[in-house]
This record gives structure tokens, sequence and C-alpha cells, in this order.
């Protein structure tokens, strides 16, 4: 990243990492599940070492903690690392965390890590192609990275970031690159391979936590194509 786009991108998680807890925290049913039905796809195995980009405050990162991974959050927010380390050591997972403040292209790892993950990361770089390839270097040969960005194809999005008090359409507006083939055209380019996608939160957001089903109801309505493309989210990945 520029030093202008990462400055500007750091100063706006730097004042809005309560709102984000807020939104898309513990208190959120509907990206509780986004994140659990994120962990399934991964499928993290015991003490695999995991690097989570843009790690913000937690939300995938106590996750894969939690199943057993080793993990290395990147973010380049100190108060957001900070209130994830809080959490951490209140959990009791600090020996498997590391956290760094540092923007992406300073990570020098090669060949280290199992897992390559971030959650709403991939529209917050401005340059991808470039970005991607140099963390695909910090993963070991059959390693996987598997990112969750929002969908484009859902028209709800534009309103959603324009009329919201705290989102900036100018650090948000690339989401409408993160189009499947634009997205799997972006990894080719980086050097992975095996690369495929599914789309993921079917159902609106203020739905989650009221029904017991919304799970099975969920992935029937992602399963099929006419719908699964207004999703909210896709997750797209591919390995080293």
């Amino acid at each position: 990243m520029s030093a202008n786009w990462s400055e500007k991108q750091r100063q706006h998680f730097d004042q809005s990492v309560d709102v984000y807890q807020r939104m898309y925290g513990e208190d959120s049913p509907f990206h509780q599940a986004m994140t659990q039905r994120l962990l399934r796809f991964i499928d993290p195995q015991p003490e695999q070492m995991a690097l989570d980009v843009g790690c913000g405050f937690g939300r995938l990162s106590i996750a894969l903690l939690q199943a057993g991974c080793r993990v290395t959050g990147v973010d380049i927010s100190q108060p957001s690392l900070d209130q994830l380390s809080q959490r951490v050591r209140c959990l009791d997972l600090a020996d498997r965390f590391e956290a760094r403040c540092q923007p992406l292209q300073k990570i020098t790892e090669k060949a280290r890590y199992h897992l390559l993950c971030g959650r709403g990361i991939l529209h917050h770089l401005e340059h991808p192609v470039a970005a991607l390839a140099k963390l695909r270097a910090t993963l070991v040969p059959g390693g996987r990275a598997v990112f969750m960005d929002p969908n484009p194809l859902n028209p709800a999005w534009v309103p959603f970031i324009l009329f919201h008090p705290t989102l900036s359409w100018s650090l948000e507006r690339h989401y409408l690159r993160g189009t499947p083939r634009h997205s799997h055209k972006m990894l080719q380019q980086a050097g992975f391979e095996k690369i495929e996608h599914r789309f993921i939160g079917m159902l609106p957001p203020p739905l989650w936590g009221r029904f017991s089903q919304m799970t099975k109801l969920e992935d029937k309505l992602t399963s099929l194509p006419a719908l699964r493309a207004l999703s909210m989210y896709i997750i797209i990945s591919g390995t080293r």
C-alpha cells in the first residue's frame, strides 16, 4: 500500500474500533454465524500455523485459536490489536498468539504458515495482486489461503456503505472489484492454484438469532444457483 492509502486506513480503523466491535462482534448473531461458516470452510487443524491478515479485533483469530491453531494476527490498527490481545489473554490463549502492528508489505516470513486467512481484507488492499503474491510466499507448499469479503453482486451494500455513520465509501469502494471472476483472476495472477469460491450470508442479518433452524435454511438457500449469487459475502480460496 502507498503511505497515504495505508495512513487513511489506519486512521479510520483506529477511530472506529469500538464501532466495529459492536457491529461485528460477539453480540451479532449474524456475524458470529458467518465466522463459524468461514471457519468450517477453512477447516483448521490443531497446531497448524495460521496468519490472519487484517485481523482487527479478532473475530477470526479467536476462532482459529479456539480450533487449536497457533495464530499470528497482523493489522495496521494498534487499538484493534490491543483489544484483541486483551481478549486472547482473558481466554487464556496468549501462549499461541502473536499480534503484529504492521502493513502487509513488511511481512517477511517465507514458507512458515499452513493457513493464510482474512475476513474483509481484500477490498482494503490498494494493489491486491502484489499483496497477495507476497502473502502467498508466507505459506508452506500446499498451504491454503481463504478470504471472505463483501459480495458486490448484492445491491444492498451500496446504500449500506453510503448511509452508514462510520463507514467511508472512499475506503470501502474497492469491494466492487470482488466479483467471483475478478477475485479468481487476482488469486491466479498472484500465483495461487486450485482456486474456488462460494457464497454465504443469504439470509438478512436481523433474522439470525431469532429462529433455531437458520443454519439449515441458509445451507438450503445458498445451494440454489439462482439465489446464492446475491449472498452478502464471497469466500474465495487457493493453495500455494
